[in-house]
């Protein structure tokens, strides 16, 4: 059985980032944590501090070394667990790359993707028998990003509308990430209906009591692939609208969605603006 405690620095300075983006990297890093404690007694720590980061503790960092000098808000998610030797630390961020049985591997590969897509960078110790620490370093925002963002906050509330009432299907079957899917279709003005995996959605898109306008799926699904379950929902609607989303490199998925004027593809992590740009792109058509 392992525990969990946050030792969080008051008053931290703010970031300019996306809050689902970080949630989702402490998730995967704590599960992380608690996947290496494993059924013995231990502790995952989850711990925030500023930080003033200089170019020798960059140079050492996992991902992001060329991140520039600054300032930095540091989440470090450390585990009592049996620790990593040199090689399997290596290969840690590999997205295929698990020792865990029938694992895959993805969490640290969208742990490294939100990282870099906030500038920021990592840094991992771990040894066998001394557990493991990742800090996570996410710039402080400047005085131009802050000003930037106070003068558009009025804009974007003076310029806002409430989203035409449509019903959106949400399939995912991590319910952290469909909660919060699912909670920004709600504040847009729409009805929302969840699933948490293909057998669910299917039978939902089929019992919905009006027309669902579109549906947001995730490839990766414990009972069936997301391809799948799109594909039987085209085959009961052919028109139906679908975003499908995923935490891998769908190349393929992202090319043949592109030729569909009623689908779309979001890599994971997405912003909620990325989210609703593709939703109003193609219910609009």
């Amino acid at each position: 059985m392992w525990r969990l405690r946050f030792e969080t620095e008051p008053e931290l300075p703010h970031i300019h980032g996306n809050g689902i983006q970080i949630r989702q990297v402490i998730l995967n890093l704590v599960k992380n944590g608690a996947d290496a404690v494993g059924a013995r007694r231990g502790r995952v720590t989850v711990r925030t501090r500023a930080i003033r980061a200089d170019r020798a503790l960059l140079d050492g960092a996992a991902v992001g070394s060329s991140a520039r000098e600054g300032n930095y808000v540091a989440i470090e998610v450390s585990d009592d667990g049996a620790g990593m030797d040199k090689e399997t630390l290596a290969r840690s961020m590999e997205v295929f790359f698990t020792k865990k049985p029938g694992g895959r591997g993805i969490g640290l590969a969208v742990v490294v993707g939100a990282v870099q897509r906030h500038g920021g960078a990592m840094r991992v110790e771990s040894a066998p028998g001394r557990g493991t620490t990742f800090q996570v370093l996410l710039p402080v925002e400047t005085e131009h990003e802050a000003e930037e963002a106070a003068q558009d906050k009025p804009a974007a509330r003076a310029g806002a509308k409430p989203n035409e009432m449509k019903t959106v299907l949400v399939v995912d079957d991590h319910q952290t990430v469909r909660d919060v899917i699912c909670e920004t279709f709600t504040r847009a003005g729409c009805s929302v209906l969840a699933a948490g995996d293909g057998a669910e959605a299917i039978q939902t898109f089929h019992d919905a009591s009006r027309p669902i306008d579109c549906v947001v799926l995730d490839l990766t699904l414990p009972d069936m692939s997301g391809i799948e379950v799109f594909d039987r929902i085209r085959r009961e609607r052919k028109d139906a609208r679908v975003i499908l989303t995923s935490g891998l490199d769908e190349q393929g998925t992202a090319q043949q969605v592109a030729k569909d004027p009623r689908a779309a593809f979001l890599a994971k992590p997405f912003t909620p603006g990325e989210l609703m740009g593709a939703f109003e792109t193609l219910t609009r058509r």
